[in-house]
């Protein structure tokens, strides 16, 4: 279980001990706590698991600039900007800098009506007639269908259709290797380097996508780490080769390792052979998933 505690975590820029955005991901941590969810993702499909989708322009840090505003006083007051095509959610926090006059600027006030092209926000004085600048910034995300949820001790938990529907995992997809076309044993190569020590959910598949004339061998896969604890050097051999001189062999495998920071994860494959003017080929695809 991830547990994803920001609330001691400073802001600032890359490189200085600090975290950028901190004050972002506070405000994640408050508005889905706050606001929660309301469906698992069994579409995907899995049970009981939630999901955190977010536009490029929902992310925290994005920022839309404010062409134009206006006050209204209805419902007791609510500040409208046009800031053009934008992925901001009603529910969501904004912040607003730069305006003039300054009574239109504002700090992690949620959204409470958009269009394509405007948001609003409740704003009980009148600011008085707008007349430039003003640069929008998404602080923090909306509920919606499917969301994680921080608990009351910061531990990240998921949403399914009857509220709160267990303890989750946050896995990360970090590595993965694509090639096809390939007519020959590969040495070890590296993957990844691992940033993290933990455990790596490594899937693979190889497969003969052209079979030569006479025969062939379709070469084993090892993967290489360092374990986690221990630091020693693992080697294992998840798929042996094979010997089906058909495209119809496809080898599959799916292992989980636990890993040392800072070490490789390798691949190699092994023991091809091809009989015949035609040789055979293979395709080799290996994606990770950092689990914690």
């Amino acid at each position: 279980m991830w547990q994803f505690n920001p609330s001691s975590w400073v802001d600032g820029p890359p490189g200085t001990g600090t975290v950028p955005h901190a004050q972002d991901f506070k405000n994640i941590a408050t508005d889905v706590a706050t606001l929660g969810g309301s469906l698992d993702g069994a579409a995907y499909p899995v049970t009981n698991l939630g999901y955190l989708l977010l536009n490029r322009g929902a992310l925290p840090g994005s920022t839309y600039t404010v062409t134009a505003a206006s006050w209204s006083s209805s419902g007791g007051g609510v500040a409208t900007f046009t800031i053009g095509s934008h992925f901001l959610l009603v529910g969501q926090l904004i912040s607003l800098a730069g305006a003039t006059p300054t009574g239109f600027n504002f700090t992690l006030v949620p959204v409470t009506a958009i269009t394509s092209t405007t948001v609003s926000v409740a704003m009980s004085a009148n600011p008085g007639t707008w007349t430039s600048g003003g640069s929008i910034e998404a602080d923090g995300v909306a509920a919606s269908t499917g969301i994680v949820k921080f608990d009351s001790n910061q531990n990240l938990r998921m949403y399914g259709t009857a509220g709160l529907a267990g303890w989750g995992r946050v896995i990360f997809a970090v590595g993965t290797v694509s090639l096809t076309g390939q007519g020959a044993s590969i040495g070890a190569t590296a993957i990844l380097n691992a940033a993290l020590s933990g455990l790596y959910r490594i899937s693979i598949a190889i497969s003969v996508t052209t079979a030569a004339t006479t025969s062939s061998t379709l070469p084993s896969v090892t993967i290489g780490y360092s374990q986690q604890e221990s630091g020693a050097a693992i080697s294992v051999t998840p798929i042996a080769s094979s010997s089906s001189n058909s495209t119809s062999n496809v080898q599959q495998a799916t292992l989980v390792c636990p890993v040392q920071a800072g070490a490789n994860i390798t691949y190699a494959t092994s023991g091809y052979a091809s009989s015949g003017a035609t040789s055979m080929q293979y395709s080799l695809h290996i994606d990770v998933e950092f689990l914690g």
